[in-house]
């Protein structure tokens, strides 16, 4: 199996296989140092690939992380929800505006006789 092409700069170019190889042996406890020497990157090399898979992961759970509509605010929840949830709580929110509405409207009513 090929690990490394060759570019025009003297760098290589590693495909994801190996990349994801070599980080699943830093996973398992060997050393990055080691790692490195045995297969011939430098360590940096090894730390980006890490730090890149890391960034990749947290984009992921970001990704997978939904805001859910409870009361009067939206809350995070990574948890699975169903568009029926999610509709009946905007439902009740929409309830609850509505009436907040209608008791300002009898309060404004009130106060505009009260200065008749």
């Amino acid at each position: 199996m090929k690990t490394a092409q060759p570019l025009t700069d003297g760098r290589r170019l590693y495909n994801d296989q190996f990349k994801q190889a070599a980080l699943d042996q830093v996973d398992a406890g060997i050393s990055v140092t080691k790692l490195a020497q045995l297969l011939g990157v430098s360590k940096v090399t090894l730390f980006k690939w890490k730090k890149e898979r890391n960034e990749a992961h947290q984009l992921t759970n970001e990704a997978q992380t939904v805001e859910v509509p409870t009361g009067s605010k939206l809350v995070k929840s990574k948890e699975p929800v169903s568009a029926q949830n999610i509709t009946d709580d905007l439902l009740e929110r929409i309830r609850v505006l509505e009436e907040e509405k209608s008791i300002l409207r009898k309060a404004l009513q009130i106060l505009a006789c009260s200065m008749c």
